[in-house]
């Protein structure tokens, strides 16, 4: 266990110990008492070393217990220095508490902002809120503005000036459905963990920083330069690949970008800064500057770049590794990739250790790692020769440890994005180098920009047409979840067995040549994605999204999906952030079945984004039979047409199955006012086995009442069995005080279970105390959503 990185080892030891403490904080106790024993052993062990060893210098096995020593003591340091920050930021979380839905008046310096559309967002460090007597000190906070509300914001609120202004204060938020963006985790990279949403500005004091205003105006000009002299979806691009700002792409880029598996070219990475850096580098040299001056101005550019860029953890990266090959270079010493990446983590973990969570800084090493490990490995082990085969190994290592990651973040794999990869690699130099002649050349000529970028302009439209293609093949994008973690161990053991097997293979005498060997070798991995998978769903089962003022409801069954509702009132972009990446994470790519209860926007915002975008391929859509002819179940229809899929007007009586599902209406409105989209609700029961659960929509009392009625009548006997054997209830209307009567709650007398979906802090006041003390009378517990994320039911 001789180390002969020993930064890379440290680096390894102090990331898990990091890891290990923010996952689980007792994880502190465990390295602690591990760092008192080590030591200890470690004395004990030289001592017990022979004078033979001493005289012949063979001391193994002391190296072997130093080597183990270095990397406890990096885990402790690690499960210190990221307990340290999991305290505070826990800590700042509780001190908020008392603040929260309270207008509060905020002071604190600005230390970073951004602009987006009508919001400013805020930094603010040693920042202080204030409610009456009470008064709190944060060591950062983020603050959303608008731009009307703060007259000349541009100077006003410059990094470096005091602002005070008043705002309501909250905690920041986790994801409260499965595959929604963790935002909690990503500020907490930040070091924050409060939000502010300033309503009234005060005024603000003291002076702007120099340097980020000076990046600031450097990066609006560049930024200017490349609308000038670009087409408008040429100039989106170069701001994201140069600037850092993919605020101006349309989402459509974006997603075509990520499902092909190139969205890397949009990240700044080593490669930008060695072009620009190393460029400077050479030019000056050219010029007659020693490697010392000329280092220094390249460092010194490279550093502002990255900064300049928004500093994330890729960028940042990439700006340590690129300053320790000049250190190593001026020093006269070899640069190592392994060590100068450890250097990298241990840096950006120690300023910021929840970095580690995030998918930019994830996908940024371990691409790195897998270049300067796996790849060079596997191209020493053949040993290949050729530039195409080396390219290919260390490509499919590259795509090898990245597929766990890109599946935990992004739930898809881009089956073809590998092959994709190979035929534009080569033409991302020429891009970049047309992108910054575009900027250099566009601020004194137009003409002589828009000539620049002519070359540009062509790359990215063969970009654009590569895509579109491998769009038109199968398996194109597949959709695969996230991965449990004990699949990810089972990847990672084949992985381990399948380097093993080549190096056993590759050490017998043989005929077999290199170029077969690879090709085996790309085989065995595009085998390995079997292991992702999704598996059948044993049993059924439910999931109660929490859409704020809506209804979300999944049914699971075998391979089968059925979603019942999918909308909010409260939440503008469910489709987009929830409701899509739920679907997506659970590797659900086609719903068999969506029942629309009825057409309120509570009821179908998410699923109308579904058919619009024609992101989840549809099946059958089930509309109440009491709408028909009305504009918004004509405009569903029609989507749905578009979409691929078919409608069906379901009514009392009707039945469908899908798969070990029995989906059956019991009431549809009849005796009731059909023309209020609540009356119509449709009223389904959901069977299986031992599972029986009534979804009603929002019908009122009304209705409950009216469908009591028909289920006393002869020919409504099979209505009372439907609701005797109900185990399962998804309340009426929210919770609201008009749902949920007593006579409709004593006819379902074997329920045990409600849930009640609603967003906290309505206008509604949902769920009304009255029903919730009502079921909780009859023996009925009650589950609700109300901002504390999603409810899972499993019913074997």
């Amino acid at each position: 266990m001789n180390m002969k990185r020993p930064i890379a080892g440290i680096a390894a030891g102090f990331v898990l110990g990091e890891v290990l403490v923010l996952q689980m904080q007792e994880a502190v106790n465990v390295w602690l008492t591990v760092v008192l024993l080590i030591p200890a052993l470690f004395c004990a062990v030289l001592k017990w070393g022979t004078a033979k060893e001493r005289r012949t210098g063979r001391s193994g096995i002391k190296k072997k217990l130093l080597s183990v020593f270095l990397i406890s003591l990096a885990m402790a340091a690690g499960s210190g220095r990221g307990g340290m920050v999991k305290n505070r930021l826990d800590h700042e979380e509780g001190l908020v508490k008392p603040f929260e839905g309270k207008q509060c008046r905020i002071r604190g310096t600005v230390e970073k902002r951004s602009w987006k559309e009508e919001r400013l967002t805020l930094e603010l460090k040693e920042s202080e809120l204030q409610n009456g007597e009470r008064k709190e000190t944060f060591r950062r906070i983020l603050l959303y503005m608008d731009y009307g509300n703060v007259p000349d914001w541009e100077n006003e609120l410059a990094a470096g000036k005091t602002v005070e202004i008043s705002g309501r204060p909250e905690a920041v938020k986790g994801p409260l459905n499965p595959g929604e963006f963790d935002f909690r985790n990503y500020y907490r990279s930040k070091g924050i963990a409060v939000k502010v949403y300033g309503k009234t500005y005060f005024g603000s004091e003291g002076s702007a920083y120099p340097c980020p205003a000076m990046l600031e105006r450097i990066k609006e000009h560049c930024a200017q330069v490349l609308k000038k002299c670009c087409t408008p979806k040429d100039a989106a691009v170069f701001m994201a690949m140069l600037l850092g700002d993919s605020g101006e792409m349309e989402k459509e880029q974006r997603e075509l970008y990520r499902d092909s598996g190139i969205a890397h070219l949009l990240a700044v990475s080593g490669q930008h800064l060695s072009v620009i850096g190393g460029g400077v580098y050479l030019i000056l040299r050219k010029l007659g500057f020693g490697f010392t001056g000329a280092g220094a101005v390249g460092a010194f550019l490279v550093l502002n770049y990255g900064l300049l860029t928004g500093g994330s953890g890729s960028a940042m990266r990439a700006v340590i590794m690129i300053l320790c090959l000049w250190l190593a270079k001026k020093e006269g010493r070899t640069y190592d990739t392994l060590s100068a990446l450890g250097m990298a983590a241990v840096l950006l973990l120690w300023q910021q250790p929840y970095l580690v969570f995030q998918s930019g800084f994830q996908l940024s090493f371990l691409a790195v790692w897998a270049i300067a490990g796996p790849g060079m490995g596997i191209c020493r082990l053949l040993e290949l020769e050729k530039g195409w085969q080396k390219g290919a190994a260390v490509s499919l290592c590259i795509q090898m440890i990245l597929t766990p990651v890109m599946l935990w973040h992004y739930f898809k794999y881009p089956f073809y994005g590998m092959a994709l990869n190979v035929l534009i690699l080569p033409f991302v130099p020429m891009l970049m180098v047309s992108g910054l002649l575009v900027i250099g050349l566009g601020g004194f000529s137009t003409a002589l920009g828009r000539g620049a970028g002519g070359a540009g302009h062509y790359i990215l439209g063969y970009y654009d047409w590569l895509c579109s293609q491998s769009r038109k093949f199968p398996g194109y994008s597949l959709v695969l979840g996230r991965p449990g973690w004990e699949r990810i161990a089972v990847y990672v053991l084949f992985m381990i067995v399948l380097f093993a097997g080549l190096r056993v293979w590759n050490g017998k005498k043989g005929k077999t040549g290199r170029s077969v060997k690879l090709a085996l070798f790309f085989c065995a991995f595009y085998f390995s994605l079997v292991i992702f998978i999704p598996m059948p769903v044993r049993g059924i089962g439910v999931l109660c999204m929490d859409v704020g003022q809506g209804d979300g409801f999944l049914l699971q069954a075998g391979t089968h999906s059925v979603l019942i509702d999918g909308g909010s009132s409260s939440e503008k972009k469910l489709g987009e952030m929830t409701l899509e990446p739920c679907l997506n994470s659970m590797g659900i790519k086609r719903l068999d079945v969506s029942v629309v209860s009825h057409g309120d926007n509570d009821h179908i915002s998410g699923l109308m984004y579904l058919l619009e975008q024609k992101t989840v391929c549809p099946g059958l859509l089930l509309l109440p039979a009491g709408g028909k002819g009305q504009e918004i179940y004509e405009r569903l229809e029609r989507l749905q047409k578009e979409a691929g899929g078919k409608t069906q007007y379901m009514e009392t009586g009707d039945v469908l199955r899908v798969g070990e599902l029995k989906l059956t209406c019991v009431y549809s409105g009849e005796g009731s006012d059909q023309t209020d989209r609540n009356a119509h609700s449709l009223v389904i029961c959901a069977d299986s086995g031992d599972f029986h659960m009534l979804f009603t929509g929002d019908m009122g009392k009304r209705e409950e009442e009216q469908l009591l009625i028909q289920a006393d009548r002869r020919e409504g006997a099979w209505i009372r069995e439907h609701l005797a054997h109900i185990n399962l209830l998804k309340t009426a209307h929210h919770g609201s005080s008009g749902s949920s009567c007593l006579a409709f709650l004593e006819a379902v007398t074997n329920v045990r279970l409600a849930v009640i979906s609603y967003g906290k802090g309505n206008s509604y006041g949902h769920p009304d105390p009255g029903v919730v003390k009502r079921m909780e009378h009859l023996g009925i517990k009650v589950l609700t959503t109300g901002g504390k994320g999603s409810i899972r039911i499993r019913v074997p």
